[in-house]
Protein backbone atom coordinates (compact mmCIF):
# COMPACT_ATOMS: atom_id res chain seq x y z
CA UNK A 1 0.00 0.00 0.00
CA UNK A 2 1.51 3.38 -1.11
CA UNK A 3 0.04 6.78 -0.12
CA UNK A 4 0.54 9.07 -2.20
CA UNK A 5 -0.42 13.53 -1.30
CA UNK A 6 -0.30 15.70 -4.34
CA UNK A 7 0.36 19.24 -3.05
CA UNK A 8 -0.36 22.29 -5.24
CA UNK A 9 2.32 25.39 -5.37
CA UNK A 10 1.67 28.53 -2.77
CA UNK A 11 0.10 31.71 -5.01
CA UNK A 12 2.76 32.64 -7.18
CA UNK A 13 3.52 36.21 -8.74
CA UNK A 14 2.66 36.64 -11.72
CA UNK A 15 3.11 39.96 -14.17
CA UNK A 16 0.40 41.48 -15.66
CA UNK A 17 -0.08 42.27 -19.75
CA UNK A 18 1.63 39.41 -20.94
CA UNK A 19 2.15 35.25 -21.16
CA UNK A 20 5.20 34.97 -19.03
CA UNK A 21 7.76 32.35 -19.19
CA UNK A 22 6.84 29.48 -16.78
CA UNK A 23 9.83 29.13 -15.91
CA UNK A 24 10.65 32.51 -14.25
CA UNK A 25 7.34 32.24 -12.21
CA UNK A 26 8.38 32.70 -8.70
CA UNK A 27 6.19 32.48 -5.38
CA UNK A 28 4.63 35.79 -4.41
CA UNK A 29 5.25 36.55 -0.51
CA UNK A 30 1.90 35.73 0.61
CA UNK A 31 2.43 32.05 -1.56
CA UNK A 32 5.83 31.69 0.94
CA UNK A 33 3.53 32.22 3.65
CA UNK A 34 1.39 29.65 2.16
CA UNK A 35 3.59 27.02 2.12
CA UNK A 36 5.13 27.85 5.94
CA UNK A 37 1.90 27.23 7.14
CA UNK A 38 1.64 23.69 4.96
CA UNK A 39 5.06 22.57 6.42
CA UNK A 40 3.47 21.08 9.84
CA UNK A 41 1.25 19.06 8.19
CA UNK A 42 3.24 18.23 5.31
CA UNK A 43 5.86 17.11 8.19
CA UNK A 44 2.89 14.46 9.28
CA UNK A 45 2.23 13.02 6.37
CA UNK A 46 5.92 12.09 6.73
CA UNK A 47 6.59 11.60 2.75
CA UNK A 48 9.57 9.64 2.55
CA UNK A 49 10.44 11.15 -0.88
CA UNK A 50 9.17 14.11 -2.50
CA UNK A 51 8.76 14.76 -6.55
CA UNK A 52 8.50 18.08 -7.94
CA UNK A 53 7.85 20.13 -11.27
CA UNK A 54 11.10 21.83 -12.04
CA UNK A 55 9.40 25.10 -12.51
CA UNK A 56 10.27 27.81 -9.56
CA UNK A 57 7.30 28.16 -7.68
CA UNK A 58 6.82 24.24 -6.94
CA UNK A 59 10.63 23.50 -6.61
CA UNK A 60 10.17 26.59 -3.59
CA UNK A 61 7.18 24.75 -2.51
CA UNK A 62 9.05 21.37 -2.43
CA UNK A 63 11.98 23.41 -0.56
CA UNK A 64 9.50 24.70 1.92
CA UNK A 65 8.04 21.90 3.38
CA UNK A 66 11.16 19.33 3.19
CA UNK A 67 12.66 22.22 5.38
CA UNK A 68 12.74 20.61 8.55
CA UNK A 69 12.08 17.01 7.01
CA UNK A 70 15.36 16.96 4.62
CA UNK A 71 14.17 13.83 2.24
CA UNK A 72 15.20 13.32 -1.20
CA UNK A 73 13.48 15.90 -3.57
CA UNK A 74 13.51 14.42 -7.37
CA UNK A 75 12.86 17.35 -9.94
CA UNK A 76 10.81 15.42 -12.54
CA UNK A 77 10.07 17.57 -15.84
CA UNK A 78 6.81 15.91 -17.08
CA UNK A 79 4.70 16.77 -13.75
CA UNK A 80 5.34 20.25 -15.15
CA UNK A 81 2.15 22.47 -16.39
CA UNK A 82 1.23 22.94 -19.86
CA UNK A 83 2.61 25.81 -21.30
CA UNK A 84 2.90 27.69 -25.03
CA UNK A 85 6.43 28.57 -25.55
CA UNK A 86 5.47 29.78 -28.47
CA UNK A 87 3.68 33.19 -26.52
CA UNK A 88 6.15 33.76 -23.88
CA UNK A 89 7.32 37.17 -23.32
CA UNK A 90 3.88 38.26 -25.83
CA UNK A 91 1.66 40.77 -24.74
CA UNK A 92 -2.21 40.20 -23.81
CA UNK A 93 -2.95 42.96 -26.60
CA UNK A 94 -0.96 41.05 -29.58
CA UNK A 95 -1.62 37.73 -28.46
CA UNK A 96 -5.23 38.88 -29.17
CA UNK A 97 -4.31 40.48 -32.53
CA UNK A 98 -2.63 37.19 -33.25
CA UNK A 99 -5.15 34.58 -32.10
CA UNK A 100 -8.64 36.48 -31.31
CA UNK A 101 -10.11 37.51 -28.99
CA UNK A 102 -11.65 33.89 -27.11
CA UNK A 103 -8.28 32.29 -27.60
CA UNK A 104 -7.12 35.55 -25.18
CA UNK A 105 -10.61 34.73 -23.29
CA UNK A 106 -9.65 30.77 -23.13
CA UNK A 107 -5.89 31.35 -22.27
CA UNK A 108 -6.99 33.24 -18.96
CA UNK A 109 -9.71 30.98 -17.94
CA UNK A 110 -7.02 28.01 -17.84
CA UNK A 111 -5.81 27.11 -21.40
CA UNK A 112 -7.11 23.66 -21.60
CA UNK A 113 -9.38 24.36 -24.39
CA UNK A 114 -6.42 26.20 -26.48
CA UNK A 115 -4.48 24.52 -28.88
CA UNK A 116 -1.17 26.34 -30.61
CA UNK A 117 0.58 24.97 -33.30
CA UNK A 118 4.28 22.92 -32.85
CA UNK A 119 2.96 22.86 -28.54
CA UNK A 120 1.79 20.06 -26.71
CA UNK A 121 -1.89 19.23 -26.60
CA UNK A 122 -3.86 18.58 -23.69
CA UNK A 123 -4.35 15.09 -24.38
CA UNK A 124 -0.66 14.28 -24.40
CA UNK A 125 0.32 16.60 -21.47
CA UNK A 126 -2.28 14.55 -19.58
CA UNK A 127 -0.57 11.31 -20.68
CA UNK A 128 3.18 12.21 -19.94
CA UNK A 129 1.16 12.89 -16.45
CA UNK A 130 -0.37 10.06 -15.93
CA UNK A 131 2.67 7.59 -16.92
CA UNK A 132 5.18 9.74 -15.37
CA UNK A 133 3.12 9.10 -11.69
CA UNK A 134 2.56 5.05 -12.42
CA UNK A 135 6.02 4.94 -12.82
CA UNK A 136 7.29 6.06 -9.85
CA UNK A 137 4.18 4.40 -8.24
CA UNK A 138 5.83 1.32 -9.65
CA UNK A 139 9.28 1.84 -9.18
CA UNK A 140 10.03 3.79 -5.65
CA UNK A 141 10.55 1.80 -2.58
CA UNK A 142 8.35 3.92 -0.61
CA UNK A 143 5.62 3.91 0.84
CA UNK A 144 4.62 7.53 0.92
CA UNK A 145 5.38 10.03 -1.78
CA UNK A 146 4.57 13.35 -2.03
CA UNK A 147 4.45 14.67 -5.31
CA UNK A 148 4.66 18.71 -5.78
CA UNK A 149 3.26 20.64 -8.93
CA UNK A 150 0.34 22.56 -10.97
CA UNK A 151 -3.78 22.25 -10.88
CA UNK A 152 -3.33 21.26 -14.56
CA UNK A 153 -1.64 17.88 -13.80
CA UNK A 154 -3.50 17.38 -11.06
CA UNK A 155 -6.76 17.47 -13.12
CA UNK A 156 -5.56 15.11 -15.39
CA UNK A 157 -4.14 12.74 -12.90
CA UNK A 158 -8.10 12.61 -11.39
CA UNK A 159 -9.26 12.31 -14.92
CA UNK A 160 -7.04 9.45 -15.77
CA UNK A 161 -7.68 7.69 -11.79
CA UNK A 162 -12.02 8.47 -11.83
CA UNK A 163 -11.85 7.09 -15.79
CA UNK A 164 -13.38 10.59 -17.03
CA UNK A 165 -12.70 12.13 -19.80
CA UNK A 166 -10.87 15.61 -19.94
CA UNK A 167 -13.25 17.22 -20.80
CA UNK A 168 -14.55 16.64 -17.05
CA UNK A 169 -11.23 18.10 -15.28
CA UNK A 170 -13.04 21.42 -13.76
CA UNK A 171 -14.20 18.88 -11.07
CA UNK A 172 -10.84 18.49 -9.94
CA UNK A 173 -9.88 21.92 -8.94
CA UNK A 174 -6.91 22.26 -6.51
CA UNK A 175 -5.96 25.44 -4.71
CA UNK A 176 -2.94 27.36 -3.86
CA UNK A 177 -0.94 25.42 -1.44
CA UNK A 178 -4.00 22.62 -1.36
CA UNK A 179 -3.56 18.93 -1.43
CA UNK A 180 -5.48 15.54 -2.47
CA UNK A 181 -4.49 12.64 -0.97
CA UNK A 182 -4.82 8.66 -2.63
CA UNK A 183 -3.68 5.12 -1.39
CA UNK A 184 -2.76 2.87 -4.25
CA UNK A 185 -2.39 -1.07 -4.42
CA UNK A 186 0.29 -0.66 -7.25
CA UNK A 187 -1.11 1.53 -10.09
CA UNK A 188 -4.42 0.82 -8.79
CA UNK A 189 -6.84 3.56 -6.81
CA UNK A 190 -7.70 2.34 -3.88
CA UNK A 191 -8.86 5.16 -1.51
CA UNK A 192 -9.16 8.78 -1.74
CA UNK A 193 -8.35 10.10 1.65
CA UNK A 194 -9.09 14.30 0.24
CA UNK A 195 -9.88 16.52 -3.04
CA UNK A 196 -8.91 19.91 -3.06
CA UNK A 197 -8.22 20.34 1.04
CA UNK A 198 -6.85 23.06 2.89
CA UNK A 199 -3.54 21.95 5.05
Amino acid sequence: MKSVMFLKHGQVDRPLGFYADEYQITLSECGHRQIDAARSFVEKFDPQVIITSPLPCTLQTAWGVNANLQVDIIKEEDLRERAFRTLFGMQTQEISRQYGQKFLAELHRGGENVEVIGEEDLLDASQRVKQVFSRYLQELDADRILFVSHGGPHSWLCCHLFHLPLSRLRLFHLGEACYSKFSFEDTKLTKVWALNAAC
